[in-house]
């Protein structure tokens, strides 16, 4: 039987020791959440850009495990800082993710957005199914899109699990610049 794109992006996603896990509701995608909140049990949360209506569904899973949802309106500078630096998970939707390579591109012109994926110990992605291109070459005509439509203040970054360094012995390490655990919820309606 043939892989289909999102079992291609799972396996290679679990080679650099992400997790993926395919929601076929919104109701389904906030059970998935409610699982990683279970496990990895924070207190605080920071909550980014949402396609559709998960923010709900997100705030209402978070309340019911008694994770606090951290505002970020109105913050800058230190302020802004202090604050993504109080969550223990980062919540937020990527644009889309290249099956081949185990990663998920994010793209966003504020580094809300950006720090929100790379702050806490533990960040979860939402991704849309449809949006898990097949191979790395077939980025590049979408990438000069990004950039035409977005212009010099856009960031574009490529996450593949979470952060690891091999610096310290040659030995890899996770999480020591960034999210520990790394989860992907393949939003598929």
């Amino acid at each position: 039987m043939k892989q289909t794109s999102l079992d291609i992006f799972a396996e290679r996603y679990a080679e650099v020791a992400g997790h993926v896990h395919p929601a076929h509701s919104p109701a389904e995608a906030a059970e998935r959440l409610g699982e990683i909140v279970a496990a990895c049990r924070p207190t605080k949360a920071v909550l980014g850009k949402l396609f559709g209506n998960l923010e709900a569904e997100i705030a209402g899973v978070l309340r019911q495990r008694g994770v606090s949802l951290l505002s970020l309106q109105g913050l800058r500078g230190a302020e802004l800082l202090e604050r993504l630096n109080e969550a223990e998970i980062g919540l937020s939707q990527v644009d889309f993710a290249i099956a081949e390579t185990g990663t998920v591109v994010e793209v966003s012109e504020n580094d809300v957005d950006r720090l929100i994926s790379s702050l806490p110990l533990t960040h979860v992605a939402f991704l849309r199914a449809r949006e898990i291109v097949p191979t790395l070459a077939e980025v590049a005509d979408r990438l000069r899109e990004i950039y035409a439509r977005c212009g010099p203040n856009c960031n574009i970054t490529f996450i593949s699990g979470p952060s690891r360094t091999a610096d310290i012995e040659m030995k890899l390490f996770l999480g020591v610049h960034g999210p520990q655990a790394s989860h992907v919820i393949v939003c598929d309606w």
